[in-house]
């Protein structure tokens, strides 16, 4: 007898080509993003995804890979960067780029910025090949060195000098902006649409000169602390977008009474421009709120991380972990 079950194509879960990611240590700077981009290149174009590498500087390669669509759509842009900031590896739980996993949590370097975005990028060109789906669009992808140190080997690069292959580009997927957030027993999905931008500014003061090493008082450098110190214990006046008012307002419908009046400022007293706008925010909510959050809290049980991905352990990029949707295989 001749069996005609067809199997299902097989690809590598999300999880372990997270690991791999991390285990290139491509902390920027230098970068040395090479022999991770070399691996993705692999996996994609052994799937038969058309690929191509660009650099600018040798070693700091940007892949882009298309898997070709229907052409009734226009083209859809994948884009992430596979670099990472520096990690000091006596701060960590885990060694960083070792791609370790417990708790159901993949941990390393990159594993939220944002080589977890990378690997899940990836693995649905991967999906889709092995399937042979035929998207209504081109699906191109492109994996960046240097996002972290400015993009001039990277995004920049790309866009100065090689802006054709972006023709017909209108939608793109990057960077987060899509984190799920868990907020008074809700789940929202967020939709990014804009970014805060950089804002330099340059000081002159004018005064006498001074050396290191005959300081005098009232010295231009003694001026210029000042007024520095001034800016920090000043706050200056906020600036309510369009994008920002909105996410406020869509986060206050989507919230239950009485968190939906905390977000929009009617029982705490404040205006959202006033105080949730704020760079790290304090809610001061008052005793009917907390009390209320407290019992929310404790009807649910221990408190875990959303599907996706989470940071913990020692503060700002102190650790970092992205949980797969599903237990990953023990690691290699």
């Amino acid at each position: 007898m001749i069996s005609t079950t067809v199997s299902e194509p097989q690809v590598v879960p999300p999880a372990e080509l997270l690991q791999e990611l991390i285990r290139f240590d491509t902390s920027n700077p230098p970068g040395n993003e090479g022999g991770c981009i070399g691996y993705i290149e692999r996996l994609l174009s052994s799937s038969g995804l058309e690929t191509r590498t660009l650099e600018r500087t040798d070693g700091r390669p940007n892949l882009v890979a298309r898997l070709s669509g229907a052409g009734d759509m226009s083209p859809l842009l994948f884009q992430g960067h596979v670099d990472v900031v520096a990690a000091d590896a006596s701060a960590w739980t885990h060694p960083p780029f070792a791609g370790v996993v417990e708790d159901r949590c993949v941990w390393g370097r990159g594993a939220l910025d944002m080589k977890g975005g990378v690997a899940m990028m990836i693995w649905a060109l991967l999906e889709a090949s092995a399937r042979d789906l035929r998207p209504a669009g081109d699906v191109i992808f492109v994996a960046l060195s240097d996002e972290e140190a400015g993009g001039r080997d990277g995004a920049e690069f790309l866009v100065s000098e090689h802006a054709e292959l972006f023709d017909g580009v209108r939608y793109s997927i990057g960077e987060f902006g899509g984190f799920s957030v868990d907020f008074a027993g809700r789940r929202l999905y967020l939709v990014q649409v804009a970014e805060k931008r950089v804002c330099r500014l340059q000081l002159r003061v004018r005064g006498e000169p001074g050396h290191a090493s005959m300081p005098r008082p009232g010295a231009t450098i003694g001026e210029l602390g000042s007024l520095l110190v001034g800016l920090d214990r000043v706050r200056l006046p906020t600036h309510i977008t369009p994008a920002a008012e909105a996410m406020v307002d869509g986060l206050a419908a989507s919230l239950p009474a009485p968190f939906s009046l905390a977000v929009r400022g009617g029982e705490v007293g404040w205006a959202p421009g006033d105080r949730l706008l704020e760079p790290f925010p304090t809610l001061r909510v008052s005793g009917r709120l907390a009390s209320r959050q407290r019992a929310s809290a404790g009807s649910r049980g221990r408190a875990t991380p959303a599907p996706g991905c989470s940071r913990a352990r020692g503060g700002r990029r102190a650790g970092e972990a992205c949980r797969p949707r599903s237990t990953p295989t023990t690691p290699r």
